[in-house]
């Protein structure tokens, strides 16, 4: 759900350009297989039908869509909404500011990177210290975004003085390849790491709330806005969040997909493209002509097992179903819920 400060509800889009819709409906509004079969021709009615017009009993008109100018309901927040943002600000005066809370070092929570409870073990000439973790990370990311360009070498550096546990064992290969291969025309990246450091500085700023995480069993939604999700993906780019680097039986997140870039780095020929789109997204926040002036709420619906569908002995059809490979979600989709088939790991 995207949120504007018009409040007037914005369309997804999705850059893929082959698409499958489909809509619930009467089965006696014309567009039923059994109806549609009576137009059809000898072959249709044996089923020998071949092509993309034996996958659809409609055509793309045909299906429901939302208004493209939807009216949000009034943005709230309550026990089981959580938002980032000033909804005061937000309602009455169209602007979009971080809401003052206070950061909770919980499990039921994301543990921030600035937490002042999250601290680091530094060894000096007369023995250990123990610091604040967020000053390790602030040194090196001010020192990063400070120059013109990075190479990933130093960024690589970077990363593992706030991890050092990890010395020798992360592998930043893929990041290297992708440097080295992508044409110099459209290589922008060595540029761009400076601009990601810079805006992963600003999440202390930017994110002032704790933020509790969407457990599994537990209906609830969370509000940000597109700052604060870029401010928290640079982060996580960079290495900065605690307790996330291992899922092991043991850890405390073990349960919760990994949310720090390092398995990404490691090499493997198919996390090029990966990189290259993560890439993109960096490129396009962090242009001073970007305006992210929209909200984002993600939400998590939880169903009692009596509730659940047995999709193994479910007979029902979909009653409308158009099927595609003409045309693109961003033109032809407008208006039409999208399902995401994610995948558990970063890039999939």
């Amino acid at each position: 759900e995207n949120r504007k400060p018009d409040l007037v509800k914005q369309q997804s889009s999705d850059s893929s350009s082959a698409q499958a819709s489909s809509s619930a409906g009467s089965s006696s509004d014309g567009c039923s297989t059994t109806k549609g079969n009576k137009t059809k021709d000898k072959d249709t009615e044996l089923g020998m039908l071949t092509g993309e017009d034996s996958l659809s009993d409609c055509q793309l008109s045909d299906l429901k869509k939302f208004p493209q100018h939807d009216v949000l309901a009034p943005l709230k927040f309550n026990k089981s909404h959580t938002v980032l943002i000033n909804v005061h600000a937000f309602t009455c005066e169209a602007k979009i500011l971080p809401q003052d809370g206070r950061d909770l070092w919980h499990s039921d929570f994301v543990k921030m990177p600035c937490s002042p409870t999250s601290t680091a073990t530094t060894r000096g000439l007369i023995g250990t210290n123990v610091v604040k973790r967020w000053e390790l990370i602030d040194k090196q990311l001010k020192s990063l975004a400070s120059l013109k360009s990075v190479k990933v070498d130093r960024l690589e550096e970077a990363i593992l003085n706030y991890n050092p546990a990890y010395k020798g064992k992360w592998s930043f290969d893929a990041l290297s390849s992708l440097v080295k291969q992508v044409p110099r025309t459209d290589n922008y990246f060595e540029e761009l790491f400076p601009k990601i450091a810079a805006l992963a500085l600003k999440l202390p700023h930017h994110v002032k709330k704790a933020i509790p995480l969407l457990q599994r069993g537990r209906h609830a939604a969370i509000t940000l806005s597109q700052l604060q999700i870029a401010c928290l993906l640079a982060n996580a780019f960079l290495c900065t969040f605690p307790h996330r680097n291992t899922q092991r039986p043991e850890a405390e997140y073990h349960n919760y997909p990994s949310i720090n870039f390092n398995k990404l780095f490691g090499y493997s020929k198919r996390k090029k493209e990966k990189l290259r789109a993560i890439m993109h997204y960096f490129r396009v926040v962090t242009q001073e002509e970007s305006k992210l002036n929209g909200l984002v709420t993600f939400e998590r619906f939880c169903i009692g097992n009596s509730e659940k569908p047995n999709w193994g002995s479910c007979e029902e059809k979909l009653q409308k179903l158009h099927v595609t490979s003409q045309g693109s979600i961003e033109k032809d989709g407008i208006g039409m819920l999208q399902v995401d088939f994610a995948n558990s790991f970063i890039g999939g």
